[in-house]
């Protein structure tokens, strides 16, 4: 089953990329879609876990301690995709690697795994 992606408030295309997502057929939903703006990392992270959505973020030093805490409990968690700040990359580039990842991978194989964007180049 494909996965079912949360994007991050850092994300700042976040609701672009949800809308263009949407448009070719991708569950996708971003923090502002969601009304979650302004919630803290811990509590994204549990709406995302809540809803079965995998979490997109480059908040990688705040989410990474946060998914191995669940793994460490021994809780669930559908997944977390990670990646440095693409910062003078253009919308098409982030495009293409969430369109490469939504088409690559599916729900069992994102439980309780961290990957990096750039995996799908």
């Amino acid at each position: 089953m494909a996965i079912k992606l949360y994007l991050d408030e850092d994300i700042t295309a976040a609701p672009h990329l949800a809308a263009t997502l949407r448009r070719r057929g991708f569950d996708v939903v971003s923090t502002i879609d969601a009304g979650n703006r302004k919630l803290d990392d811990r509590s994204q992270f549990a709406y995302a876990i809540a809803e079965g959505r995998v979490l997109l973020t480059f908040n990688i030093q705040d989410y990474i301690p946060l998914a191995q805490e669940l793994y460490a409990d021994g809780r669930e968690f559908p997944g977390l995709i990670v990646s440095p700040h693409l910062q003078g990359h253009r919308f098409d580039y982030l495009l293409k690697l969430v369109l490469n990842l939504l088409n690559q991978v599916d729900e069992a194989s994102m439980r309780n795994t961290i990957r990096f964007l750039q995996e799908f180049q």
